[in-house]
C-alpha cells in the first residue's frame, strides 16, 4: 500500500519552502481579508440569516431522500432526464453515452467541483472528445498545462505579467501586461469556441425539490451565452443540493455569492432551470445526480453538516494552511476545509487519514463561513474517528492519545512533572512538527501548583 501521508508531506514542504508562491497566495489572502466585512453589512442581522441557512439545510437532509425524489417527478415534468449514479464511473460512463447517443463532439464546460471530483474533462479528453472550459480560471490553467494546479488553484494568484507568458507562449505573439486587455482577448476566444459548441456541461447551485428547478450561477455570463447556443445541456449535481422549496432561495442565494460580490463589485448571475421547451424543440436536458460517497456521509451524525456548504470559496481563502500548502495538494476538488472534513470520509481509507492534520484549529474558516458550519469541531471528530480507528498514522496517533490521556483529568495533567512532558513532546514532534519550528516548552510549574502557592494551599 502506498503511503499518501509521506508523499503529501514531501509536496508540502516543498510547496511551503516556494516563497513566490507564498508571496503570491499571502497578497491574495490579504486582499481577500479587506473585503470580507463588506459582505456581512450588506444584511442588519447577518448572524440570523446565518441561522436560518443552516437551518434549511438541515431540515432538508432529515427526508433528502424524498426531496430528491419530488424533484426527479417535477425535473422529468419540466422536459428533463434524470440520470442516478452511485459513484464517479457511473457518472462518468452516463455522460459519455448522452454524448454518443446524441452524436455530440463539441463540448464547453463550465468550472465546477463536482466536474473535477469525477474528473471529467481528462476522460473525455482521452475518448476524443472537444472540450473547452468557458471558464477563465481553467482555461488559463490549462493553457499553461501546470498540471500541478489544474483545476484548483485559482488564477487570481497569477499576475498579468504571467497571464501575458501564458498566451504569449501559446500563440507565439507578443502580449502586453495590460490586465484589460488580456481579458478582452480571452473573451473573445472563449465566445468563439462558444459559437461552434453543440454541448454544455455544467454543475449546479441548488436543485429545487418543490418544482424541479435547476438554479446555475456565475460571474462572466458565458453560461448563459452558451445555453442559448448549445442543442444539449447536460448538469452534474451532487445529490446533496436538493433543497426543499423555491422560497428557501432567498436565503441561500444571496448568503451563497455573499463574497463574490466583495470582491468582484458586480452581481452574480444566475440562470434558472425550470422549463426545457423555452430552449426550443431541439434543445435537451439531462442531470446526472451524484452520490459518489454523500449518502454515507449522510449517515454520520456530526460530519453530515458539512454537506450543508453552499461552496461560496470563503474557507478555502482565509485558511492558512490551504494557502500556504497550495489547493493542488488535496486529492479532491472540495479542498480546504471542506475538504479536510469530506476526503477522509468519502474515501473511508487510512491512506487519507493525514487530512486530518490539516488544521491549526484558528477559526477563521468558521468566521467567515456564511452557513455557519463549525468546521473546527468537524475536523475534530474525524481525528477522533480515524485514532478509535487506529487508521491515522503512527505518529500522530500517539500524539492524540498522549494529549487526550493528559487531559481527562488535573492528576494526569500534572503526572511525571515538567521534565517528563518535555521529554514526550521532543520524542513526538521533533522529528515532524519540530523540525523547522520549535517545540513548546511545559512551565517548569504547573496551573494547579501555582494556583495552590498563589492562595497558600501548599502543603
Amino acid at each position: 500500500m502506498v503511503d499518501k501521508s509521506f508523499d503529501f508531506a514531501k509536496e508540502s514542504e516543498k510547496m511551503a519552502s516556494d516563497s513566490v508562491h507564498y508571496q503570491k497566495m499571502m497578497d491574495e489572502y490579504l486582499y481577500y481579508r479587506q473585503y470580507l466585512s463588506a459582505g456581512k453589512e450588506r444584511y442588519s442581522d447577518y448572524e440570523l440569516e446565518r441561522s436560518r441557512a443552516f437551518n434549511i439545510r438541515n431540515k432538508a437532509f432529515k427526508n433528502y431522500d424524498k426531496l430528491l425524489v419530488d424533484f426527479e417527478t417535477n425535473f422529468i415534468k419540466n422536459g428533463g432526464k434524470v440520470v442516478w449514479a452511485c459513484n464517479a464511473d457511473e457518472a462518468v460512463e452516463s455522460i459519455v453515452n448522452i454524448l454518443n447517443e446524441n452524436d455530440l463532439k463539441n463540448i464547453v464546460k463550465s468550472k465546477d467541483y463536482v466536474i473535477n471530483e469525477i474528473d471529467l474533462y481528462n476522460v473525455l479528453i482521452d475518448k476524443g472528445f472537444n472540450v473547452e472550459d468557458i471558464d477563465i480560471n481553467e482555461y488559463l490553467l490549462k493553457l499553461a498545462a501546470d498540471r500541478v494546479d489544474l483545476n484548483l488553484i485559482n488564477y487570481d494568484n497569477k499576475t498579468s505579467d504571467d497571464v501575458s507568458q501564458i498566451l504569449s507562449k501559446k500563440f507565439k505573439k507578443d502580449f502586453a501586461d495590460d490586465a484589460p486587455l488580456l481579458l478582452k482577448y480571452i473573451s473573445d476566444i472563449l465566445k468563439d469556441k462558444i459559437s461552434v459548441s453543440d454541448t454544455i456541461i455544467t454543475g449546479a447551485d441548488f436543485l429545487v425539490s418543490d418544482n424541479g428547478s435547476v438554479v446555475i450561477g456565475e460571474n462572466e455570463g458565458y453560461i448563459i451565452e452558451s445555453l442559448s447556443q448549445a442543442n444539449v445541456h447536460i448538469i452534474i449535481a451532487g445529490i446533496e443540493k436538493v433543497i426543499p422549496s423555491w422560497n428557501d432561495l432567498s436565503v441561500l442565494l444571496p448568503l451563497s455569492k455573499i463574497y463574490d460580490d466583495a470582491i468582484d463589485n458586480c452581481s452574480s448571475m444566475i440562470s434558472i432551470i425550470n422549463n426545457n421547451s423555452d430552449y426550443g424543440k431541439k434543445h435537451k436536458l439531462y442531470l446526472v445526480l451524484l452520490d459518489n460517497g454523500r449518502s454515507e456521509v449522510f449517515a454520520e451524525e456530526k460530519q453530515k453538516t458539512v454537506l450543508t456548504c453552499l461552496h461560496c470559496g470563503a474557507c478555502q481563502k482565509v485558511c492558512p494552511i490551504t494557502n500556504i500548502i497550495s489547493k493542488s495538494l488535496y486529492e479532491n476538488s472540495n479542498y480546504g476545509p471542506v475538504g479536510t472534513v469530506l476526503i477522509p470520509l468519502i474515501n473511508k481509507s487510512e491512506d487519507y487519514s493525514h487530512y486530518c492534520n490539516l488544521c491549526t484549529s484558528c477559526g477563521q474558516c468558521e468566521d467567515v463561513c456564511p452557513i455557519n458550519i463549525s468546521l473546527r469541531d468537524l475536523i475534530f471528530c474525524n481525528r477522533l474517528k480515524f485514532t478509535k480507528k487506529e487508521s491515522i498514522f503512527t505518529k500522530d496517533g500517539l500524539l492524540y492519545y498522549f494529549i487526550s490521556n493528559r487531559l481527562k483529568n488535573r492528576k494526569n495533567m500534572d503526572k511525571g512533572g515538567y521534565k517528563m512532558k518535555n521529554k514526550e513532546l521532543r520524542l513526538l514532534l521533533g522529528k515532524t512538527w519540530g523540525v523547522k519550528r520549535e517545540i513548546p516548552v511545559f512551565a517548569e510549574n504547573s496551573f494547579s501548583q501555582y494556583w495552590k502557592k498563589l492562595n497558600g494551599l501548599e502543603k
